[in-house]
């Protein structure tokens, strides 16, 4: 029997007070949504973006979002990575990395008091150089700080930026650590 665990990522969720209908549908439903990181496999780099939306708002974060109804999970990273840098990639592109659950303090509403419950397939793209500077240039400003741009980060750069425990968790299920056995 395995003893692997799907990851749980949670917040203090103390204050959580729902105050209407729609906070109170928010709280019981699970959100399912996409998120893809933008790697080199030789290099072992990742780019990030600045999200400015919450839940992650002023995180490096990667490209992503919820998960259309009736979409297949790639389906819907592909539809969602061409509206978010209008950069149109094949699904079969996008390599599974995990299946993470958030538990989250805030989210994009007028009334964001109580949190919600996102369940997120997570999935790594290869971009030549050439796509990542054109997703670098075409990131929507409604999601993305435009002059962050896609940032370059090693797993060094990422423990020093104090990131996302979550980045760091996809970074080393992309790129597996290697130890010296003497």
């Amino acid at each position: 029997m395995s003893k692997i665990e799907p990851k749980f990522y949670t917040e203090d969720m103390t204050s959580r007070r729902p105050s209407t209908f729609r906070d109170l549908a928010g709280d019981r439903f699970v959100r399912v949504c996409t998120y893809a990181v933008i790697v080199d496999t030789m290099s072992q780099k990742i780019w990030l973006a600045r999200h400015i939306n919450r839940p992650a708002e002023g995180l490096l974060w990667w490209i992503g979002g919820a998960l259309l109804c009736g979409l297949e999970a790639r389906e819907g990273m592909a539809a969602t990575f061409f509206r978010e840098t209008s950069l149109s990639v094949e699904p079969r592109r996008f390599l599974f990395v995990d299946m993470v659950r958030y538990l989250l303090r805030d989210r994009l509403t007028e009334t964001h008091g109580i949190g919600f419950d996102q369940l997120t397939y997570t999935f790594y793209v290869e971009l030549s150089a050439d796509e990542r500077l054109y997703v670098a240039t075409q990131l929507d400003p409604n999601e993305y700080v435009k002059e962050f741009g896609l940032h370059e980060f090693t797993r060094a750069d990422l423990v020093s930026y104090g990131v996302h425990p979550v980045i760091l968790d996809t970074y080393d299920k992309v790129f597996p650590p290697t130890y010296d056995v003497a």
